[in-house]
């Protein structure tokens, strides 16, 4: 079943109850598309949390197994474990009707200040990713670099600002009155 924004909007929900004040202790990457966070702490005491950006099932969620990794991990994971193990998950949060979700992390940086990043899950088919973001903004890296030839609209590579996925101009379900709904639907 593919993941659609209502669906995500209810796992985020989840995970923002379940993972708020949590620290993530490891990160693996046992798959070239998929990351495994593993926290302490919280609802329900250590936990796994799987990101996938799989093209065909893209996802995220809770494993109970451990993922059997390679020898030598890559270098996305490398920078993952540099920048997120040991910081703590502030908070979860979905962008409206997108099926995206980002994960604010309260850490310190190389010299010991305290700061904020945001690993950011997009979870959209072929184009998903996972993005490590900077307080600015500015883009650490990505499980997926994406460069002028690859895409015309928006760049994925360090150094630049994140930019959201293009809108798709579609209501929020969950903003929209009754009445407000009853007349989109009678315009599509």
């Amino acid at each position: 079943m593919p993941l659609d924004a209502i669906c995500l909007r209810a796992v985020t929900n989840e995970l923002n109850n379940v993972l708020a004040g949590c620290r993530v202790e490891k990160v693996y990457q046992p798959d070239r598309d998929e990351i495994v966070l593993q926290t302490r702490g919280g609802q329900g005491g250590p936990r796994r949390l799987l990101l996938s950006i799989a093209a065909g099932a893209p996802r995220v969620h809770f494993i109970d197994a451990a993922r059997e990794n390679p020898a030598a991990p890559p270098m996305f994971c490398m920078l993952l474990r540099k920048h997120v193990q040991g910081a703590k998950i502030a908070a979860v949060s979905q962008p409206a009707v997108e099926r995206m979700l980002t994960i604010e992390l309260d850490t310190t940086d190389e010299m010991g200040v305290p700061c904020k990043k945001h690993l950011i899950c997009e979870l959209m088919g072929k184009h998903s990713n996972v993005i490590l973001c900077g307080e600015d903004n500015r883009i650490i890296d990505a499980l997926r670099r994406v460069d002028g030839d690859l895409s015309g609209k928006r760049q994925v590579l360090p150094g630049l600002f994140y930019r959201m996925p293009p809108a798709q101009d579609k209501h929020d379900p969950f903003t929209v009155s009754g009445t407000g709904l009853a007349a989109a639907a009678s315009q599509a």
